[in-house]
């Protein structure tokens, strides 16, 4: 039966009409996805009473609003296109430390964000990611917020220095801490005749890490569900990123300090110096990744091995920063081949 097309409800008709559909979620949707993520975690911030980290998230966000206004006013942009430095100014604001002056960091926010917005605009290629840009500017100019590495070379050649980490820090263990370790015992732990001892469940929920973005590793696991899930963002350079970073972690990371191979702490790794919250939040940052399937694979390998080179075996506040800035500097060495190859191409098909 034939039918004809005012039969079909005008939106049906539009469907039907369009010439292609997205694969991958727009810049736009993946940023609102990214700040829902970390409004959930500042509203966690507020359940535990972190008002001083609340604060100085709050001010560097105002930073980026005001960076973002000026440049509303000055060049008329659409409004949508402020949505990744907004971003940055509240993603920048979860690695300030929660006793950095609040003032200090809505300068420096405003004055980065307002130079990258004017300086990379239109540019699909940025040379740096502005919240690293952000951060290491702040640890240069105020290292004595920033603490240094918190452990030492007897802990990290001990058999669990993670356990020692969370035993010396004092952690304050969740209701739910001994329910879950005595159930994740009995029913999976056991097929492999080990246990897990309590505090590590409280230790993944919140380790009290001044800086925030550092605190509720359980929620940045939630969160790289959410964007991986769904191909928000690319999962080749943050994979490759942890798988490397851990497993140097576990074969060399005693070793260097004079102890065993194949003996290093992968959990310390990965839950205290915001490796997560970097992995999910950072390294893939808009415009900062290669184009092709090969250059992603070098960079998330490097970033891997500069990782522990910089940040070594953990609790470093400021090595991942360090490490996705020089991710950052090797990713413009890349994007320069292929553009050079792609235009390569394109002359030997004239």
């Amino acid at each position: 039966m034939k039918t004809n097309n005012t039969d079909i409800p005008f939106g049906t008709l539009l469907s039907y009409q369009r010439p292609y559909i997205y694969r991958t979620s727009s810049i736009t949707s993946t940023c609102i996805k990214m700040a829902v993520l970390l409004f959930i975690q500042l509203v966690v911030l507020l359940y535990t009473g972190s008002i001083a980290a609340v604060n100085v998230i709050l001010f560097s966000f105002m930073g980026a609003l005001l960076a973002g206004g000026v440049q509303f006013y000055v060049s008329r942009v659409p409004v949508y296109t402020l949505f990744p430095s907004l971003l940055a100014g509240l993603v920048a604001g979860f690695l300030f430390p929660e006793n950095y002056p609040k003032l200090s960091a809505l300068i420096l926010v405003f004055f980065i964000i307002l130079i990258a917005n004017f300086v990379f605009s239109g540019f699909v290629n940025n040379w740096v990611n502005p919240v690293i840009l952000i951060i290491v500017i702040a640890w240069f100019t105020g290292k004595k917020y920033f603490p240094s590495i918190l452990i030492d070379l007897d802990s990290l050649v001990s058999r669990n220095p993670s356990l020692s980490f969370v035993q010396d820090s004092k952690l304050s263990f969740e209701f739910f801490d001994s329910p879950i370790t005595d159930f994740l015992n009995k029913t999976v732990f056991n097929w492999f005749s080990v246990s897990l001892p309590n505090g590590y469940v409280s230790f993944l929920w919140d380790n009290h890490s001044i800086v925030p973005a550092f605190r509720f590793n359980f929620l940045n696991i939630v969160s790289s569900i959410v964007l991986f899930s769904d191909d928000s963002k690319d999962t080749i350079v943050p994979s490759l990123f942890l798988f490397v970073y851990i497993i140097l972690v576990r074969l060399f990371a005693p070793f260097l300090a004079g102890g065993s191979l194949n003996t290093g702490d992968m959990i310390l790794a990965l839950f205290s110096s915001g490796t997560l919250f970097f992995a999910v939040f950072i390294i893939g940052w808009f415009g900062t990744l290669p184009m092709t399937f090969t250059g992603r694979v070098l960079l998330g390998v490097f970033a891997g091995i500069a990782a522990f080179l910089v940040t070594g075996a953990g609790t470093s506040f400021t090595g991942m920063a360090f490490t996705v800035l020089l991710c950052n500097l090797l990713n413009l060495f890349i994007r320069m081949i292929e553009d050079k190859k792609n235009m390569a191409k394109l002359v030997s098909r004239v």
